[in-house]
């Protein structure tokens, strides 16, 4: 009796062994699949010949005059985007010249994403995107260029202090271009971006839902280590 046990017993440890086999097969394949499934179809350029510099600096400025917005600003993101080439296409799908999205053309009018491989519907959607950030920000270059890149809905939520490292890159680079292309407008860089050697460098504010204090990490504190990372604003003394 107890050797029918006993071997009952071994059986059920093997299946159990083969379950958990099964499942840990299960759960390497199961991400790669979904990865599969929301892999973006970026859009093809055309087979067209790239417009020269010379042609994309006419339209910018014919562009720039007719929106009063400031050439130097609109060739530098133009430069920071693109690098001149109408047909780029980044990783993410923002297209063309200056890099745009086609959720952000469409709120502009322009529902076909292959059309902004047409530098003058490119330039006069970025520009017209441009023009309303400026608006927004009240001509604030230092909140305008990081969310023509981030977006402006986390430097709203961030208070403009950004952490991507992509956008603070980014920024730094327009605003050097800025100055080269003639640009004189005096930028506070402490207000555009949060800085690599700062505190809050290593997390994303605009994750936070819940109004919090941020305490700075551990290697920023005294010895005491068990400070929360988070803090609760104290309620306001009625």
């Amino acid at each position: 009796m107890w050797k029918s046990i006993f071997k009952m017993d071994k059986l059920q440890s093997k299946g159990g062994v083969s379950l958990l086999i099964l499942l840990a097969i299960l759960l390497f394949i199961t991400p790669s699949i979904y990865a599969e499934d929301v892999e973006i179809a970026l859009p093809t350029p055309p087979d067209k010949p790239l417009p020269s510099k010379k042609q994309i600096n006419t339209l910018v400025s014919k562009t720039a005059k007719r929106y009063k917005v400031e050439l130097a600003l609109v060739k530098a993101i133009v430069m920071a985007e693109s690098a001149y080439n109408a047909h780029a296409v980044s990783p993410k799908g923002a297209i063309g010249l200056m890099q745009i999205m086609p959720a952000t053309a469409a709120d502009y009018g322009i529902d076909n994403p292959s059309d902004l491989f047409d530098a003058h519907i490119n330039v006069n959607t970025g520009v017209r995107h441009l023009k309303r950030l400026l608006r927004k920000y009240k001509n604030n270059y230092g909140r305008v260029i990081p969310a023509y890149n981030a977006g402006e809905g986390v430097v709203d939520r961030t208070n403009n202090n950004v952490t991507y490292d992509e956008t603070i890159k980014y920024t730094a680079v327009t605003i050097r271009n800025y100055r080269r292309y003639g640009g004189k407008r005096k930028i506070d860089m402490k207000k555009a971006v949060v800085k690599p050697d700062s505190p809050f460098y290593h997390t994303d504010p605009s994750l936070l839902s819940l109004s919090m204090r941020m305490i700075p990490p551990p290697k920023y504190l005294d010895s005491r280590l068990d400070r929360p990372m988070f803090v609760l604003p104290s309620p306001k003394k009625k």
